[in-house]
């Protein structure tokens, strides 16, 4: 880990972040709730961040199962 932060410290800043950033689009949507160019904005913001999420979440959902057939013995 060249910067020194650990596993633990990166999920805890990755959870700090993405609620973060959910809040903060709450907080546009509720803003735009009028403007449907602006709210389409938003729409496309969070789709691209849960986008972004839903890759993460099946990358390490992967590396578990690979790790759970590892400890079993399985090829």
């Amino acid at each position: 880990m060249p910067d020194g932060r650990s596993d633990a410290d990166l999920a805890t800043e990755l959870e700090s972040l993405s609620l973060e950033l959910t809040q903060r689009l709450d907080r546009k949507a509720e803003l735009t709730k009028d403007d449907p160019v602006a709210s389409d904005k938003i729409f496309v913001e969070a789709g691209n961040v849960y986008a972004v999420l839903q890759a993460a979440s099946e990358r390490l959902r992967d590396l578990r199962e690979r790790l759970d057939q590892s400890a079993r013995g399985e090829p």
